[in-house]
């Protein structure tokens, strides 16, 4: 290759990547755009659906929900009122949320139900959310037991263990959509 012949070769090379910066930058704004019309549509979602995006967990709640309210009782104690999806708030702020809360007289069941129950998430339940029932609802917990109870589409053996340990109700849906608990020993 000659003198000549590598100039042309080399402006050949420089205006290729000249044009590729270019469809690069403009992948680049088309894709920034894309997201934002992806978030935009995202937060009517958000807003139309009160919050509830994960609609496998609300379906999930809502089944366990149906079940309690369909059986009545928990072990041997009658419900007088059962809530799904309960928020928490503070000053205008989400402080959180309970997945079911049952009340009987002088108890009140309170629930966390996740597709996947590990002895982790039991745990940090018993440890946090049920822990500060009473703190975020005192007058219903006002001279009240305050039971946990813990669900789940699929449970491990640990998870069931240490909710055992832990005092907690144990409630697992059967495939009529029944509910089977098991009571702390």
């Amino acid at each position: 290759m000659n003198e000549k012949e590598f100039a042309v070769w080399k402006r050949r090379q420089e205006e290729d990547i000249i044009r590729l910066r270019r469809e690069s930058d403009a992948l680049r704004r088309e894709s920034a755009e894309i997201r934002r019309e992806s978030d935009a549509r995202m937060a009517k979602l958000d807003k139309r659906f009160g919050g509830y995006i994960d609609t496998e967990s609300a379906r999930l709640e809502d089944d366990f929900y149906d079940a309690l309210c369909a059986a009545g009782k928990i072990g041997g104690d009658k419900l007088e009122e059962v809530y799904v999806r309960v928020e928490v708030r503070r000053d205008g702020i989400s402080a959180g949320e309970y997945d079911l809360i049952c009340i009987n007289g002088g108890k009140i069941f309170v629930g966390e139900i996740k597709h996947k129950l590990t002895a982790e998430k039991v745990r940090e339940f018993g440890a946090e959310k049920l822990r500060q029932y009473g703190k975020y609802f005192p007058a219903t917990a006002r001279g009240k037991k305050i039971l946990g109870m813990v669900g789940g589409a699929q449970i491990d053996e640990t998870a069931a263990k240490t909710a055992r340990k832990m005092g907690m109700y144990i409630l697992r849906l059967q495939k009529n959509h029944k509910l089977k608990v098991e009571a702390p020993k």
